[in-house]
């Protein structure tokens, strides 16, 4: 389900044709001269004409052009967006960053930087360009669905973990087996799928309810269909737009790859 939301971004930057943007990626890292949470941070894209990108919470789209003055808008155009609910901070950034966004009237590109700046001259959206492709990246679980309409994070003393092959295979630890098996994800349209996945044979006991975990775990990686990197997190969706998992970086390459 969609709602629409007035939305105009206004660009002008050192190239002069609208294209420099085209095809490009980014996720936000300052908002309003304050640092964004990597795990949560809304992104931006554009391609052939489509704005679009996460505020963190909700999925948002729509079109833009070129105009006079080296500016990109969409004009008469309303933005869609998704109708999750977060958590209060995370609403409120939300709403913040698209804020800023209408707020937008010129833009500078700066060492894989995109600074969007207001009327009045001040910067009010830091972004980078985003990293997309999932092969050779490793993650530790932080969020899951629990089958139903919920998601809950891991409990304490609890590690989940996920490993991208460069050769299409994935591993990781399930919360008591070793599990692994083929993936795909295209980093161009988000695809994603996983599976089927093969695990040890070990049970564990404690604490209370690993091995239900476990099992919701396996079956949400193999219903995921796409997969979207925001920020530092790694988020894989079922077909209909559910969050299966939310992942974080795992120590394995620094906490970023």
């Amino acid at each position: 389900m969609t709602i629409a939301m007035p939305f105009l971004v206004m660009a002008m930057g050192n190239k002069p044709e609208a294209a420099a943007l085209d095809g490009s990626e980014w996720t936000l890292a300052e908002l309003d001269g304050r640092t964004v949470d990597a795990g949560r941070a809304p992104t931006l894209r554009f391609d052939a004409g489509r704005v679009g990108g996460s505020d963190g919470c909700n999925l948002i789209g729509g079109t833009y052009t070129p105009g006079a003055g080296q500016a990109l808008r969409i004009p008469g155009q309303r933005m869609t967006s998704t109708m999750m609910a977060c958590e209060p901070a995370v609403m409120a950034q939300a709403a913040a960053y698209v804020a800023a966004l209408h707020a937008t009237e010129r833009y500078r590109l700066e060492a894989g930087r995109l600074l969007l700046v207001d009327r009045q001259g001040a910067t009010r959206a830091v972004l980078r360009a985003a990293q997309t492709r999932l092969a050779g990246s490793a993650w530790k679980l932080a969020e899951l669905n629990n089958g139903g309409t919920a998601v809950t994070s891991v409990p304490p003393g609890t590690e989940i973990t996920a490993a991208f092959g460069e050769d299409g295979q994935l591993s990781g630890q399930a919360g008591c087996n070793r599990y692994s098996g083929a993936y795909t994800a295209d980093a161009t349209t988000g695809r994603f799928q996983a599976g089927p996945l093969r695990t040890t044979r070990m049970h564990c006991a404690e604490p209370a309810g690993r091995m239900e975990q476990e099992a919701l775990y396996l079956r949400a990686l193999e219903r995921g269909t796409t997969y979207r990197r925001s920020g530092d997190g790694l988020e894989i969706r079922s077909g209909d737009g559910a969050l299966q998992v939310r992942f974080i970086p795992s120590a394995r390459n620094g906490g970023r790859d």
